[in-house]
């Protein structure tokens, strides 16, 4: 099982996630501890590094990049494991919005 975390704080996981329901970065994380029977083996995050100026179909994304360790350690809390992290990529799996590193 891997969780797309993509934040540090609950402002940043609603804005970068939008969730329809009402779903937060702690209940999320949760999970983990709820389901370790159901889930033997640790299971694995991934975080998306967003910083200023990064779109994806037009749009812009949340800022993340400070948030990185506050997640790692959030979710190393919770008993995850970094699966990866990655820069944003549209639909088609291109990476946009980039042309300038934070």
């Amino acid at each position: 099982m891997r969780i797309s975390i993509d934040a540090g704080t609950e402002e940043t996981f609603a804005a970068s996630h939008q969730p329809r329901t009402s779903i937060t970065l702690e209940g999320l994380l949760r999970t983990r501890r709820s389901s370790k029977s159901a889930i033997p083996h640790h299971p694995r995050f991934s975080f998306v590094i967003v910083w200023d100026g990064i779109t994806v179909n037009g749009q812009p994304l949340c800022r993340n990049i400070d948030e990185m360790a506050l997640a790692a350690r959030l979710a190393a809390d919770h008993g995850f494991d970094l699966s990866h992290s990655s820069l944003p990529h549209t639909p088609a799996g291109h990476t946009e919005g980039i042309a300038s590193g934070p």
